[in-house]
């Protein structure tokens, strides 16, 4: 894509009609915008190059619209490399400097100008399909960036932000498709906090947009395991934003479309039984064998873990909650939308 142009965008175009392959997008790739003399890894300019693209990528997508396909564009925002219009203008706004590094998402101002900056390019260039790639680690970056007892908050900011570009985009946008990868990989989105189960030896964790993937990692790898150390993988019951929990010879989740709480065997995945119990946002937690379930309208189910559903009790809070139960010694704490409820022994 470095190289391409224009014109031999239309060229290549016009023998796949010739040959009569069917297209239902043109896939335009990295490399459109400015990258001399380094190529498509030096991202930053999210210019189109007029000096390929003398009318920009329009007269392409115009062409391939009069002919019944839609177009697709790649986009990194996430990555800014050196000797781009980010690493030159806007040092401060990347964890890395002028030398190139993460674009820092969790400032504000990155968050404006980034949504704004894409959303030029997508409606002036007649886009159908967003492609967002990542192609680095930022754990470092992250780290390097907070204090030692500040941990994770630019990590998290840095996420939040990134949800909220993708939700302005596709507000913008509605009719916009949008898909997620990184590297190769179904996504670099994972809202879950993964669990270890200790006597299957494996992390059960979930990617989160656009795909929903639990899978389970032995946790002794280095590199990219995909091959080597994942032992089972499935869409079934795959949560968005609720973690999952391990119990007993178990994995227990409560899956955010869905609406169904699933049991899985956690040495092989298993499903053991799988229960509609209502929307959830928050996670489950686990005491003396059970585990509680509080779903979005506030109904907490108790179900005893084991290899076929146990409902123990059904409990109403009167009241929407998102917010994840909390436990501390003999008392549970539930945050609904209007207020915090503590239930258990009063304290000493």
């Amino acid at each position: 894509m470095y190289k391409s142009t224009e014109e031999t965008h239309l060229m290549w175009f016009n023998r796949y009609l010739a040959e009569k392959i069917k297209l239902d997008y043109w896939w335009i790739d990295a490399g459109w915008y400015q990258c001399d003399p380094v190529g498509w890894p030096k991202v930053g300019t999210w210019e189109v190059d007029k000096k390929r693209f003398p009318h920009g990528l329009k007269a392409v997508t115009d062409y391939v619209h009069s002919k019944g396909v839609k177009s697709l564009l790649w986009f990194e925002p996430e990555r800014v490399a050196a000797g781009s219009w980010l690493a030159e203008n806007r040092p401060e706004w990347i964890l890395g400097g002028k030398q190139g590094g993460l674009l820092n998402f969790g400032n504000p101002d990155v968050l404006k100008w980034i949504t704004d900056r894409v959303d030029k390019v997508l409606t002036e260039e007649g886009i159908d399909l967003y492609r967002q790639d990542f192609n680095m680690d930022p754990l470092g970056y992250w780290r390097g960036a907070d204090a030692e007892d500040r941990q994770g908050i630019t990590e998290i900011r840095h996420v939040t932000n990134l949800l909220a570009y993708w939700d302005e985009l596709k507000r913008r946008h509605p009719n916009i498709l949008f898909d997620e990868c990184a590297s190769g990989g179904p996504s670099d989105d994972c809202v879950i906090t993964p669990v270890y189960h200790e006597k299957a030896g494996l992390v059960l964790s979930c990617s989160s947009w656009p795909d929903k993937v639990l899978v389970a990692i032995k946790p002794d790898g280095q590199g990219n395991v995909t091959s080597s150390k994942v032992v089972w993988r499935t869409s079934e019951g795959a949560p968005y934003v609720p973690s999952p929990i391990a119990v007993g010879d178990w994995f227990l989740t409560s899956a955010y479309g869905g609406k169904a709480a699933h049991c899985y065997e956690a040495a092989t995945g298993k499903v053991l039984w799988k229960e509609p119990i209502g929307l959830h946002h928050a996670s489950p937690i686990s005491a003396n064998g059970l585990v509680y379930f509080l779903n979005d309208d506030g109904v907490m189910h108790v179900v005893r873990a084991g290899l076929k559903f146990d409902l123990v009790a059904r409990n109403e809070l009167g009241e929407k909650t998102y917010a994840s139960p909390a436990l501390s010694g003999d008392q549970l704490f539930l945050r609904g939308f209007k207020n915090l409820y503590c239930i258990g022994k009063p304290a000493q």
